[in-house]
């Protein structure tokens, strides 16, 4: 189910609920964080596959969210720590719940490397998904700009 779009756009729902301008894009960037880490360096160059799969874990998440807190001013630095990581777990608990051919993501890494997926669904499954889910987010921004004025 999970692609890119489902990832936006559960983080979407998440910052509705909580109702936090300020949270929005911490939040929206630690959705699409571990696929960021690890897609584009594989694509780039298929050698570090197995480094970049690596991103796409909680402990090594865990890492890059603190790594980019510390681009931001001294007092917002922790704010923006805990809504990047609230971000990427939004990201994996649904990347958990996936089918995979080979292996899925190994949550435990660098501990363990066993498996903990769920296996309820294909990840092109979402692709049904994808319409309402970009009218549900662009339905969001909206409610979200006139509520500001």
């Amino acid at each position: 189910m999970p692609d890119l779009a489902t990832h936006i756009a559960l983080g979407l729902g998440v910052g509705a609920v909580i109702n936090n301008r300020r949270i929005i894009p911490p939040l929206l960037l630690g959705t699409v964080l571990p696929d960021v880490c690890s897609r584009i360096p594989s694509i780039l160059y298929d050698k570090v596959y197995w480094y970049a799969e690596a991103c796409h874990t909680p402990f090594v998440m865990l890492l890059w969210c603190y790594l980019l807190s510390l681009f931001f001013k001294t007092g917002v630095r922790k704010t923006m720590f805990l809504w990047m990581y609230v971000g990427v777990i939004i990201h994996l608990v649904p990347d958990a719940l996936q089918r995979h051919v080979a292996h899925g993501y190994f949550w435990f890494f660098p501990f363990s490397w066993y498996d903990p997926h769920g296996g309820f669904f294909w990840s092109e499954d979402s692709m049904v998904f994808v319409p309402f889910l970009a009218v549900a987010a662009v339905i969001f921004l909206i409610t979200q700009k006139s509520a500001r004025r």
